[in-house]
């Protein structure tokens, strides 16, 4: 049961529980969780963003409860403990928020924070290490696997020998990694850290097909669901009703026409389930199909919906960017109008009408074999889903405007239409 509700004017919290208030985007999650800390402001609350401009509206919205954020003293680390050992209120990124220890959860436990995460954290990270590099460093004591543990650990101070070596060096010091097969480096967020909190709320939408909910499922641990309702949170989950689609279907148009079809030829049907997707773009011959489709998305914009770079977002894989790259789809530039497809929680282009989805999610394959096992199975579709709803409520949906996508990978449009057909 999520017990975060008001009974006769006191808040009853589950120590050591994990709340998924699940969501969708634009309902006031940000809100509940706010008007919920200032009902109890005589708890210890840590808050957790993506960005720093969701860190500063924290501050901005509850001055009262004097949230800090670490700062560049001797590191931004440090000044995390500084803050804990001195029970501040604090607002921080994910990616500060990743690289906490096991070591670091003294002041969490004493203190009896409170976590709320704004969208589910990265818990997990492969190393991208040849077989060949990572024998030579245990080969030649580079680094040392802890038995029991598997956690790998630098044990060499000499990183002069090579730029290579000293790469590895970082990374290896800066995060915990772990060997999960033997040619396979994982860096896995310490579970111990969220253990520690009072009780942890994760502010999301559509987690059940999230890495998170794997990586919680094979270390044991359990989670609830809440939603939201009148601005505060309420026990149970809640599918996105009717109603909510209806008003979302009136709100997206997904372009039907030649753009969708003109640039993957007489593709087999058991294949085009693949199309656009990571190795698809990774694959040479593929090279006049990823020219045609730059051009597509170049007429789709100008042609069809005669509009302006500033009204355009789009997203792609970052690798390829560049060859998708065009006057309407700018990438690596000052005013940019590429946007990750993994992006969440930013309110930045809500003024965006015009979109452009250039590419068919699949969740990483290393984390699917290492995440997989009799309490959670992958589902690729709802996985894909969600980061595409995710990326589109970045644009000015957020706002009850009207938006226009070209989706022309046929798995991620289909997936998209029939969510919003119910």
């Amino acid at each position: 049961m999520c017990r975060i509700k008001t009974k006769q004017g006191v808040i009853v919290i589950d120590n050591n529980a994990i709340h998924i208030v699940d969501s969708v985007m634009g309902t006031g999650k940000t809100q509940a969780c706010i008007a919920f800390m200032r009902q109890q402001p005589g708890q210890k609350y840590m808050y957790v963003a993506p960005y720093l401009d969701e860190c500063n509206r924290i501050q901005a919205s509850a001055p009262e409860l004097d949230f800090q954020q670490p700062q560049e003293n001797k590191t931004k680390s440090a000044d995390l403990l500084r803050l804990l050992s001195e029970e501040k209120n604090i607002t921080t990124t994910h990616e500060l928020f990743s690289l906490m220890k096991d070591s670091d959860v003294e002041y969490i436990k004493k203190f009896k924070y409170i976590l709320f995460l704004d969208e589910e954290l990265s818990c997990i990270e492969n190393l991208s290490i040849e077989s060949a590099d990572l024998d030579f460093l245990m080969k030649n004591n580079f680094v040392q696997v802890e038995q029991s543990t598997k956690e790998v650990c630098w044990t060499n101070p000499d990183n002069k020998k090579s730029k290579l070596i000293g790469h590895y060096k970082e990374d290896i010091q800066r995060k915990p990694h772990y060997l999960v097969k033997d040619n396979v480096l994982m860096w896995l967020f310490p579970i111990n850290v969220l253990k520690a909190f009072q009780s942890v709320h994760v502010l999301t939408f559509m987690f059940s097909s999230s890495t998170m909910a794997g990586y919680l499922l094979k270390n044991d641990v359990s989670f609830d669901f809440c939603h939201i309702e009148n601005c505060s949170f309420a026990d149970g989950y809640q599918r996105v009703t009717p109603e909510e689609k209806a008003r979302f279907k009136d709100l997206i148009e997904i372009y039907e026409g030649p753009f969708n079809d003109n640039w993957h030829g007489k593709t087999r049907k058991k294949d085009k389930r693949f199309l656009m997707s990571q190795n698809w773009f990774g694959n040479r011959s593929n090279s006049g199909r990823v020219n045609q489709l730059r051009n597509n998305a170049y007429n789709f914009v100008r042609n069809k919906c005669k509009a302006h770079k500033e009204d355009v977002l789009w997203t792609s894989y970052k690798d390829y960017a560049g060859a998708l790259t065009s006057d309407k789809l700018t990438y690596q530039s000052r005013k940019s109008n590429w946007l990750a497809w993994n992006t969440k929680a930013t309110n930045q282009y809500s003024d965006r009408t015009v979109l452009v989805y250039l590419l068919n999610v699949f969740p990483n394959p290393l984390f699917k074999n290492y995440l997989e096992n009799d309490n959670f199975k992958f589902n690729e579709d709802d996985y894909s889903l969600s980061a595409l709803l995710q990326w589109v409520w970045r644009s000015a949906i957020r706002n009850g405007k009207k938006v226009t996508i070209y989706i022309p990978a046929p798995r991620m449009r289909q997936l998209l239409t029939d969510w919003l057909n119910g």
